[in-house]
C-alpha cells in the first residue's frame, strides 16, 4: 500500500449507491482515496471545492439530473483531469458519444476490478503522456515564437501546420486562417525583376528530400498587399526512419538589405563609370604601399603609359615627380589633415617632358581595406598661360611707364616753348593768358610724372601730387615764402587717372586764382590746402584770407573761363562744389565726390 502522500484521489460519479459504495471500496483497496458523488450536480461543486482530484471516474447514466457526458464537459472547463466513462451500455453509439469529450477510457460495468484498475492506470500514464507532450508544444510554440525569422512548417503534402507571428506579418495570413491551407496559397513569391513566379522551395524539398534556398531577387507577395525581399532555405522534417514528415520553411524580410545593396551597386556602376570616363587622371592606390590597383584612361595618357606599366607600382617606382621629396611632402599633408586639396607638384612624363599636376587625395575603404582615391588634373597649359601673361602684363606695364614719361616730357616741352614765347610778350593780358595755359600744362604734366613714380600703373597717390603741384607753383610764380603762406593739410588718398586730370586742373585754376587776385597789393597772406578722406568720400579745401570774391562775380554763373572751367570739371567728376566769400574776408572753395 503506498503512503497516504502518493495516493491519487478519484472522484467515482454513480447515481447507484450499492454499486458506487462496492466500486468505493475495491478502489480503496487498490490504494486510492476515493470521493463519491451521486449525481453530476454534486460532482461539479465537489470538483469546485476539492483541490487535487487526479482521476475521475463518470457514470453515463446518472438519472434525473444531467447525464455524464454533460456533467464532463463541464468539470473540463473548470480543471483538466482525466475522465474514465463507467457504463452498463456497450452500443457503438455510446462509444461515439463519449469520444468527442475524452478519450482517456470506457470501462463497462462489472468488467472486474483488474479491468477498472488498469483502465485507471492506463488513463494516468496517458493523460501524463499528454501533459508532456503539451509540455513540449508550449516550449516549441514559444521558441517558434521568439525566433526573429519566419517559420513555417507543413505535413508531407505542402498543407501549413505550424507558423510563427513573423510568418503571419510578412504573409499576411494569420496562423488561424492559414492552418491547413498548401504552401502555395499562403507563401507566394516571385522574381523580383522579371516578376516571373518561382518554384516554391517547400516543393523542392518534399521532391529532393534536400535543403532548399531560395534564389537572389525573391520577392513575397504578401496577402495585404505589401511585397518583401526575402531570403530562405527549406529543410525536410524526417523522422529516425529518415522518412520525410514535412517541411520547416525558414525566411526573413531582406527588403532594407536588398535597397542598401540595389544602392551600393548603383553607386559602385556611378564611381566606375565616373572613374573611367572622368576628363581628370583619377587612380587608386592602397594606402599602406602606394600601389596603384587602378587608372583611368586619362590618367595613363597623362603620363604617357600604359596600363601594364602603372598597375601593381607605385608613383616613386615610376618616377613621377621632377622633386624626389614632393611625395613625402604630399604624404606629410595626408597624414595631418587626412586629404590633399589642390596642391601642385611638377611631374614627368615618359617622353621626358615636365607638367604641373593640380591634385586632390581622399582616403577611402574598400571592404575593410584602406585606399588613396587621387584626382590630376593636368594644369601645365594653364601655367604656362600664366607664364605668358604675366610677362605679357610686365611688358605692357614697361611699356604704358613708358608711354607716361614720354607724356610727361611731351607736356614739359610744351610748357618749355611757352615759357620761351612768355618773355617776348609786351602786353599784361596775353602774358596771364600764356602763363594760365603754362600751369594747366604743369599740371597735366605733375599727373604722368606721379604715375611714372607710382607702383600703380592707373593709380595716383593724390596727397603726393598736391605737394608736389604747390612745390611747382612756388617756383612758376616766383612766390616769396615770406609773404604768401602755404598751409598743407593732406590725407593719403589714392585716384584713378581718368579722375585725377580734372582733379589736378581744379586745383591748378584755385591755387593760381589765389596767388592772381587774393593779395593784389603784395600783402601777406595764406593759402589753406586741405585734402580729407571720410569713409569713401574725398574733400578738398583751397581756401585763403584774400581780397575775397567782388560782389559783382557769382562763382556758379559767371563767364570767367576759370569758373567755367571748375564747374565743368566738377560735374564730370559727379562732385559738388561750394563756396563761401565775403569782400576782405577771403575766399574758401570745397569739392568734394565720391571715390
Amino acid at each position: 500500500m503506498s503512503n497516504e502522500k502518493d495516493k491519487k484521489t478519484l472522484l467515482l460519479v454513480e447515481d447507484d449507491v450499492i454499486i458506487g459504495m462496492a466500486e468505493s471500496q475495491s478502489l480503496r483497496f487498490a490504494g486510492y482515496n476515493v470521493i463519491s458523488a451521486t449525481s453530476g450536480e454534486k460532482a461539479i461543486e465537489t470538483v469546485k471545492k476539492q483541490k487535487g482530484i487526479d482521476l475521475i471516474l463518470m457514470d453515463i447514466d446518472l438519472g434525473s439530473g444531467i447525464d455524464g457526458t454533460q456533467t464532463s464537459k463541464v468539470i473540463l472547463e473548470i480543471q483538466e483531469v482525466p475522465i474514465v466513462f463507467l457504463t452498463s451500455h456497450s452500443e457503438k453509439e455510446m462509444v461515439e458519444r463519449v469520444k468527442g469529450i475524452t478519450r482517456y477510457g470506457y470501462v463497462i460495468k462489472n468488467s472486474g476490478d483488474f479491468v477498472l484498475q488498469s483502465s485507471i492506470e492506463m488513463a494516468f500514464e496517458l493523460f501524463e503522456a499528454n501533459q508532456r507532450t503539451k509540455k513540449k508544444e508550449e516550449k516549441l510554440r514559444v521558441t517558434l515564437n521568439s525566433i526573429g525569422d519566419a517559420v513555417i512548417a507543413t505535413d508531407n503534402h505542402g498543407a501549413i501546420t505550424k507558423m510563427n507571428p513573423i510568418a503571419e506579418k510578412l504573409t499576411g495570413w494569420s496562423y488561424h486562417d492559414a492552418l491547413g491551407h498548401t504552401i502555395s496559397d499562403v507563401f507566394k513569391i516571385v522574381n523580383a525583376k522579371s516578376r516571373k513566379p518561382v518554384e516554391n522551395p517547400v516543393d523542392k524539398v518534399l521532391q529532393t528530400g534536400k535543403i532548399v534556398g531560395l534564389a537572389n531577387h525573391t520577392a513575397l507577395l504578401s496577402k495585404d498587399g505589401k511585397e518583401y525581399q526575402i531570403s530562405d532555405s527549406g529543410a525536410p522534417i524526417l523522422n529516425e526512419n529518415g522518412e520525410t514528415l514535412g517541411v520547416v520553411l525558414v525566411f526573413r524580410d531582406v527588403t532594407e538589405e536588398y535597397k542598401i545593396q540595389e544602392n551600393l551597386k548603383a553607386s559602385e556602376i556611378r564611381f566606375s563609370t565616373i572613374f573611367k570616363t572622368s576628363p581628370l587622371g583619377m587612380s587608386l592606390s592602397r594606402y599602406k604601399d602606394g600601389v596603384y590597383v587602378d587608372v583611368n584612361d586619362e590618367f595613363l595618357k597623362m603620363f604617357r603609359l600604359s596600363r601594364s606599366e602603372v598597375i601593381g607600382r607605385t608613383s616613386a617606382e615610376l618616377e613621377f615627380w621632377v622633386n624626389p621629396n614632393s611625395l613625402d611632402w604630399m604624404m606629410s599633408i595626408l597624414k595631418e589633415t587626412g586629404k590633399v586639396e589642390g596642391i601642385e607638384l611638377e611631374f614627368l612624363r615618359k617622353t621626358g617632358e615636365t607638367g604641373v599636376l593640380q591634385i586632390f587625395v581622399e582616403q577611402i575603404e574598400i571592404n575593410g581595406e584602406h585606399y588613396l582615391l587621387s584626382i590630376n588634373n593636368d594644369i601645365t597649359q594653364i601655367k604656362q598661360t600664366e607664364k605668358e601673361l604675366q610677362k605679357s602684363i610686365a611688358e605692357k606695364e614697361i611699356l604704358l611707364k613708358e608711354l607716361q614719361h614720354r607724356v610727361k616730357n611731351s607736356l614739359n616741352v610744351v610748357s618749355s616753348l611757352l615759357s620761351f614765347e612768355f618773355h617776348n610778350l609786351k602786353d599784361e593780358d596775353s602774358k596771364r593768358i600764356f602763363l594760365n595755359a603754362q600751369s594747366r600744362i604743369h599740371s597735366m604734366s605733375k599727373i604722368y610724372e606721379g604715375l611714372y613714380r607710382s607702383s600703380d600703373i592707373d593709380k595716383l597717390d593724390l596727397h603726393t601730387y598736391i605737394q608736389d603741384l604747390i612745390h611747382s607753383f612756388s617756383e612758376m610764380y616766383v612766390i616769396d615764402p615770406e609773404k604768401v603762406l602755404f598751409s598743407v593739410k593732406l590725407d593719403p588718398v589714392k585716384i584713378d587717372l581718368k579722375r585725377a586730370l580734372p582733379m589736378g586742373l581744379i586745383l591748378n585754376e584755385l591755387i593760381t586764382n589765389s596767388l592772381k587776385y587774393a593779395y593784389p597789393s603784395g600783402q601777406k597772406g595764406e593759402i589753406r590746402i586741405h585734402l580729407n578722406k571720410i569713409n569713401n568720400h574725398v574733400n578738398l579745401v583751397v581756401s585763403d584770407d584774400g581780397e575775397g570774391l567782388p560782389g559783382m562775380i557769382n562763382p556758379k554763373t559767371g563767364n570767367h573761363l576759370g569758373f567755367m572751367l571748375v564747374r565743368n570739371l566738377t560735374e564730370q567728376l559727379e562732385g559738388v562744389i561750394s563756396t563761401i566769400s565775403q569782400p576782405g574776408e577771403g575766399l574758401t572753395v570745397i569739392l568734394s565726390l565720391k571715390l
